[in-house]
């Protein structure tokens, strides 16, 4: 086991206005010597497992993080870093995990340094849309930060930035002691979905959403036959609670997949019939942390909709809904006048007689279906009819 030290700082810094979502910007910075043992932890109880996140790896950015880092060591009068391959792999998992938990301790509640073998120093930043030169400058502006980057026994080092996609750029670097092996590096720049990481549930504060196929928010009780939707996972950073991450994949499911199936991996819903289904998803099979949404299925607009007048009455008739708990009827003595409800009829009846009405008069009908949530007795209530008018006998 590699000996540890106590050298660690961690600042937020909440007086730099950050226009976006993000309204702070955080820093975090660790460094080893010879010293005090520290052991990796794990959280009680968690079991470990893959999750799988959103977002844009920008290495070729990240890359140009070594002209600064060398910059301000030549100022100094210290040695100039070399960059490091392992390193940079060791980064680029890291800035996924911060990404998730922006913390020293990785989401498994590992420490920093089991990243990689070499490790003897890491800085950490997240702002949004944080570009080289801000989490240079917030690096450079922090004593602890500096003095990691002064260090003159490091000799190899390693960035990487992942933007997640809520616009928050998580910045890595590492240092090391030990001499570069290799000095290439990944320099792609791609937007991708199921970027694994490897977590615990006690890392993370899970929520759940509909969205449209744009990610747009769309209401629970807003689906419509026939439409496409996401059920929605996202991790509000526990450490940083400004941003927050995007699950690309994970495990869900549908009480009722004649009223709405779901995707079991992408979470992709397909509206089917009118109704009220819950969906369930979470993170992977042996998370803990299930989410469940009530979602209502609008019935479509009533079709077929026939008025036949009678002596002081009309009698109407129109097609059925599937899925429809019953029908409202509405009616108003002129075409633009205001619709007043007449009748709730409960499925599967499809006719009505309206009575007592003034012979001769004009009326104008139209009937909506509508679902009734289970142990309530709210309804959600679907498109009109397109009106039809009566004149009685």
């Amino acid at each position: 086991m590699k000996n540890q030290t106590t050298n660690k700082m961690k600042t937020k810094n909440k007086n730099r206005r950050i226009l976006g979502t993000l309204a702070c910007a955080l820093i975090l910075t660790c460094a080893i010597a010879t010293g005090l043992l520290w052991q990796p932890v794990t959280a009680s109880g968690a079991t470990a497992y893959t999750g799988y996140i959103a977002g844009i790896e920008q290495q070729s950015m990240a890359y140009t993080m070594l002209g600064n880092v060398n910059a301000a060591r030549k100022t100094a009068a210290v040695g100039a870093l070399k960059w490091d391959t392992t390193l940079e792999n060791a980064a680029v998992v890291r800035a996924r995990e911060v990404a998730i938990y922006f913390s020293h301790n990785r989401p498994t509640g590992a420490l920093w340094y089991t990243a990689c073998s070499k490790l003897n120093a890491e800085n950490l930043y997240v702002g949004y849309k944080a570009g080289p030169t801000t989490a240079n400058n917030g690096w450079m502006s922090s004593s602890g930060h500096r003095a990691n980057r002064l260090n003159g026994t490091y000799k190899s080092y390693a960035a990487a930035a992942f933007q997640g996609k809520d616009g928050a750029v998580y910045w890595v670097e590492l240092f090391s002691q030990s001499a570069s092996a290799s000095t290439a590096y990944r320099g792609v720049d791609v937007s991708k979905t199921n970027l694994p990481v490897t977590l615990t549930d006690g890392c993370l504060a899970i929520k759940s959403s509909i969205t449209n196929l744009t990610r747009g928010t769309v209401a629970d009780t807003d689906l419509r036959v026939g439409g496409s939707y996401y059920l929605t996972l996202t991790n509000w950073n526990k450490e940083f609670s400004y941003s927050y991450s995007l699950f690309s994949k994970g495990y869900f499911s549908s009480s009722n997949t004649a009223i709405a199936a779901i995707d079991s991996s992408t979470g992709k819903i397909t509206a089917k019939r009118a109704g009220v289904v819950t969906l369930y998803g979470r993170t992977s099979t042996t998370s803990a942390l299930l989410m469940k949404r009530l979602v209502v299925v609008r019935p479509q607009a009533v079709t077929g909709l026939l008025i036949t007048p009678k002596a002081k009455a009309v009698s109407m008739v129109w097609n059925p809904i599937a899925g429809a708990s019953g029908y409202e009827v509405y009616r108003s003595t002129t075409l633009s006048g205001t619709f007043t409800k007449v009748a709730t009829l409960s499925a599967p009846t499809t006719t009505y007689t309206n009575s007592g009405l003034a012979t001769g008069g004009n009326y104008y009908y139209k009937v909506r279906a509508y679902v009734l949530k289970s142990g309530s007795t709210t309804l959600y209530c679907g498109y009109y009819s397109t009106q039809v008018a009566a004149k009685v006998l």
